[in-house]
């Protein structure tokens, strides 16, 4: 059974650098530690300017989980063992 985990064709993209490379920025562009201390900044929309960033941060990483979880990962792979393990009972 282990030798088919190994030789299923599914995606992960652990070994994708650049994914993880983005995850970084994200994740650097939503603590707003590039504002000095006690900044404000302008209101937009009712939220203060890092507020805002940090919102707007969020729903990028969301976007880009949904992105990298759809198109970069393989999620047949218990469909692979399972015919893979019938055909070789068979």
């Amino acid at each position: 059974m282990h030798d088919v985990v190994n030789m299923c064709p599914f995606k992960e993209p652990l070994k994708k650098w650049w994914i993880w490379a983005v995850f970084v920025i994200i994740y650097l562009l939503a603590v707003p530690w590039y504002f000095p201390t006690g900044y404000v900044g302008p209101i937009i929309f009712g939220f203060p300017l890092w507020a805002l960033i940090v919102f707007l941060d969020t729903i990028t990483l969301a976007l880009w989980v949904t992105f990298v979880l759809r198109k970069h990962f393989s999620w047949n792979v218990e469909d692979f063992i399972k015919k893979k393990v019938v055909k070789e009972n068979e």
